[in-house]
């Protein structure tokens, strides 16, 4: 993951987790950009990050952030031509049913 996001900034660094120097959830770039990666916290409570071998990293397990992303909504990130991303559905716009 770091070397994707040194692409987009040079600048990235491993933010030290609590855990361990060997684990890495977030990543600060020298002008204060920061990338967390977080996770549903499935289970028993844990501090203890999760692996994402997929994306070459670790997330913090949240309680509760499956349900703030069941019915997340398509946005814009305004980057070069746009990235489209999920984010959690304004409370407005969550069905009742």
């Amino acid at each position: 993951m770091l070397e994707i996001l040194r692409g987009v900034d040079k600048t990235f660094r491993e933010v030290p987790h609590t855990a361990g120097h060997w684990f890495a959830t977030s990543y600060v770039s020298k002008g204060g950009l920061r990338v967390n990666f977080v996770t549903p916290n499935e289970g028993p409570d844990t501090d203890s990050p999760q692996s994402l071998p997929a994306l070459k990293t670790d997330a913090q397990p949240l309680r509760f952030l499956d349900f703030l992303i069941h019915e997340a909504a398509q946005a814009v990130v305004l980057r070069g031509s746009g990235i489209y991303v999920y984010v959690p559905a304004p409370s407005g716009s969550r069905s009742t049913s």
